[in-house]
């Protein structure tokens, strides 16, 4: 749990409590194992996650800031410095880097970006492939109207969604300059996608693997 003074807290709590009198609640107690976490933060944080193994959070701020939170050693660390609004941020379990879990941040400027939890120097924060799709993201991603709402990694695939669309990157997929203008080259085929306006008529978009837009 995060609060208004930034301070981070984990309890335990018992699925089986059957008080349903808000009266009998009490505060947290010794059972519940209370546990208050450091952090860095200046400002408030706005999004907080936690990780498939239950040893990691990862939190942001509206100012850009990315924090890590080591649960077991009770550490944290700043992974990143944005110059944008993290909109959604979530944990990869699955990620091909070296059985490391990365984190996943997507921003108002419609950023993908995926961290490594261990870099070894501020310019290893961002892991191979979130390096390579940095310098050519599809056109057709950025363009979305609204900020992204949401962020997860199913099957070697990052999901996005807005208020109105679905996109996916296929992290198998080396990203090239001909992601980033929708051509076909080296990643597959275009692919054409049928989106629907408001008014209901059917328009169709050229997406090249390994992103798509639904």
């Amino acid at each position: 749990m995060v609060n208004v003074d930034n301070e981070v807290t984990s309890v335990k709590f018992n699925m089986n409590d059957d008080e349903d009198d808000e009266s009998e609640l009490s505060q947290f107690d010794d059972e519940q194992e209370p546990i208050e976490y450091e952090t860095t933060g200046s400002s408030n944080y706005t999004q907080l996650k936690i990780n498939g193994a239950g040893n990691l959070a990862v939190l942001s701020t509206i100012r850009g800031a990315i924090d890590l939170i080591d649960l077991q050693s009770n550490t944290t660390k700043r992974l990143i410095k944005l110059n944008d609004v993290p909109t959604a941020i979530n944990f990869n379990n699955n990620s091909d880097n070296n059985g490391q879990d990365t984190v996943l941040v997507s921003t108002l400027d419609h950023k993908l970006l995926e961290l490594t939890t261990e870099p070894t120097n501020s310019e290893q924060t961002l892991t191979p492939w979130s390096k390579k799709l940095a310098e050519c993201l599809p056109q057709q991603f950025i363009t979305l109207t609204g900020q992204p709402y949401g962020i997860f990694e199913n099957c070697g695939k990052i999901w996005l969604w807005g208020s109105n669309w679905i996109a996916f990157f296929d992290t198998s997929c080396t990203p090239t300059a001909s992601t980033a203008d929708g051509t076909a080259s080296g990643a597959g085929s275009t692919t054409p996608i049928k989106k629907r306006t408001r008014s209901g008529a059917a328009v169709t978009a050229a997406a090249a693997s390994p992103t798509k837009v639904i």
